[in-house]
């Protein structure tokens, strides 16, 4: 065998193996694109059950705003009643404290002019009530000297009185 022949060979050999290994990494690349192909179609399926799903939720959401909307129109007027309420309270409490105001300004007036009334009088009466004190205690001194002046007499004139007797 020549020199030609062996690199022919050597070439020949080195091209059977790199197309088996070609051929190799072809199937392999097959493999995976059949896999591909199936998990893609797989994924497809989900896509479509997904996308129905959500069509279904976007639908409902949907009816769920409406409802939502109408709700929260019913409650504009219930608020407004509320409003008008919290108003129509402000203007009695309002009231309420003018009428208290009024009620409370009558009654220190009519205290004062009943206090301003009775105040002479009462002044007249401890007026008299002191006078009258004084006059008890003056009359109590003087009876207490007369009984003095008896048992002083008495002692003199060796007569004994009975003092727990007040005659």
């Amino acid at each position: 065998m020549t020199a030609t022949e062996i690199s022919l060979l050597i070439i020949a050999l080195a091209f059977v193996a790199l197309v088996f290994y070609l051929i190799k990494t072809l199937k392999e690349v097959q493999g995976s694109l059949k896999q591909l192909n199936t998990t893609m179609i797989h994924m497809k399926d989900q896509i479509d059950e997904v996308s129905k799903e959500t069509t279904e939720l976007l639908k409902n959401t949907n009816q769920i705003t409406l409802d939502v909307q109408k709700k929260s129109k019913a409650l504009d007027s219930i608020f407004e009643s509320v409003e008008n309420v919290g108003t129509a309270m402000k203007q009695v409490t309002h009231s309420a404290k003018e009428v208290s105001s009024t009620l409370s300004q009558s009654i220190q007036k009519s205290v004062t002019n009943t206090t301003n009334q009775h105040q002479d009088k009462l002044s007249e009466l401890i007026r008299l009530t002191n006078l009258g004190f004084d006059l008890w205690k003056k009359w109590q001194a003087l009876k207490s000297s007369r009984q003095h002046k008896k048992d002083t007499v008495s002692q003199n004139g060796h007569v004994q009185h009975d003092s727990s007797n007040p005659s």
